[in-house]
């Protein structure tokens, strides 16, 4: 019975460090084009729980504006909500998608009209920044 435990604990052991492992390196800065240039910055809070926070930016001769939010890595998809409720904003989603290794993202969003106007928005393609 005793090995029969210890097989069991070496097999979700080792899955827990394969799903860590499996995990894109995204914490940095990203730049992209999108409608208009796109920057994101990323955070990682708490590397167990996957809670990131991060800011993004859009800007164009048409319009400009900013989100801040907190989120949750799973596996390689980040979804975020803004860091502070604004009226008539809380329903806003902005998500990174990343590839394996976190050197390319995309992004797009839901409902975060209120961030940037109507001209631009958070979404495209961004590349990890040195």
């Amino acid at each position: 019975m005793r090995t029969g435990i210890l097989g069991v604990l070496a097999v979700v052991i080792g899955s827990a460090a394969a799903q860590a492992q499996a995990a894109p390196d995204i914490e940095g800065n990203y730049a992209g084009e999108g409608e208009g240039s796109l920057y994101v910055r990323t955070l990682i809070l708490d590397p167990e729980t996957g809670t990131v926070a991060a800011s993004a930016s859009v800007g164009s001769a048409r319009c400009a504006g900013g989100f801040v939010g907190i989120g949750d890595l799973k596996g390689n998809v980040l979804v975020l909500r803004p860091w502070r409720k604004e009226e008539g904003a809380e329903s806003c989603l902005v998500t990174l998608t990343f590839d394996k290794t976190g050197k390319t993202a995309t992004i797009g969003e839901a409902d975060c009209q209120y961030y940037h106007g109507a001209a631009c928005a958070f979404e495209g393609k961004l590349a990890k920044k040195r």
